[in-house]
């Protein structure tokens, strides 16, 4: 066997072995399902990123923003797309057109839930009060010092994270978006597509 058969052998192999691991591993919260699979999970975000952030950009360049708008966001709002802005801010001027516009188009994305499904899509817990607002799914960057847990109490489920790489995945209450933005410690949000999902809801 050649040495470049036998550095691709023991690839497979590790890559194996990683993913056996990443499908016992339990959950350590109770909003976190999936794993904290520093490879796996990192090649899932990757990836899943790669894949939204072309159509998200063309999307962003779309929306009418207000004159003046930019300039006068809050530190929390910068942190956040325009897509999820226009569908939380006021001050965004968005007609009740355009934000049905954005919903459906995030939804046919998978990238949002409608509120009334919520708790059958993600298994919920069907007693567990009202459903609240749409969720949107959302990757969450966070400073080097800061560990993902920070993002918890404002999600509804984080269904990946990495401290090494210092970033989570969630599906978060649209209205809690600008909360979680407000932490010092988020770095970044961005509205992503959940990684194999290729028809809508």
């Amino acid at each position: 066997m050649t040495p470049l058969r036998i550095t691709l052998a023991l690839i497979i192999i590790i890559v194996c072995i990683l993913l056996v691991t990443a499908c016992i591993s339990q959950p350590i919260s109770e909003n976190r399902t999936g794993n904290a699979n520093e490879t796996v999970i990192l090649l899932s975000a990757i990836t899943t990123v790669n894949n939204t952030i072309t159509t998200n950009k063309n999307f962003e360049e779309s929306l009418q923003t207000p004159m003046g708008y930019k300039e006068n966001m809050t530190p929390a709002q910068q942190k956040i797309p325009a897509e999820l802005l226009e569908l939380i801010d006021i001050n965004f001027q968005a007609t009740e057109k355009e934000r049905q516009n954005i919903k459906t188009t995030m939804i046919t994305r998978n990238q949002m839930i409608p509120a009334d499904l919520v708790k059958v899509k993600l298994n919920l817990n069907q007693s567990a009060g009202q459903p609240g607002e749409d969720r949107v799914y959302i990757f969450i960057y966070v400073n080097k010092s800061a560990s993902t847990h920070i993002i918890d109490p404002f999600v509804t489920l984080v269904n990946g994270w990495d401290e090494k790489y210092h970033f989570a995945v969630a599906w978060i209450d649209v209205k809690n978006v600008e909360k979680l933005a407000t932490l010092s410690e988020v770095r970044s949000i961005m509205v992503v597509q959940p990684a194999g999902t290729d028809t809508i809801y």
